[in-house]
């Protein structure tokens, strides 16, 4: 049992990655076949097209909904550990790609 909200968040990313990247190594010895990838010939680019890519299908529809009134902003919250947050967050993105 994990008394802090955003370890047990991290946690709850981090498993299941693990067993897809666990799966997917077996199914890879099984296979011994290369995979392609395209993303090591370019990573900052890549990086930075994914990352502006994701600051506008997030943004955008914040921005549509905050304009219309439909979503309102009323104070701030102290985030604990905010880092943790977001790598988990970022754990959570690259799962569901």
């Amino acid at each position: 049992d994990i008394a802090n909200p955003a370890l047990w968040r991290l946690v709850a990313e981090v498993l299941p990655l693990a067993v897809t990247l666990l799966l997917n190594g077996l199914f890879w010895k099984l296979e011994k076949e290369p995979l392609p990838l395209n993303l090591w010939n370019r990573p900052g680019q890549a990086a930075g097209i994914g990352g502006l890519a994701g600051a506008l299908w997030l943004g955008i529809p914040v921005l549509l909904l905050w304009a219309t009134g439909v979503l309102t902003f009323q104070g701030r919250n102290a985030i604990d550990m905010l880092w943790v947050w977001w790598l988990s967050a970022l754990l959570n993105a690259g799962m569901q790609e």
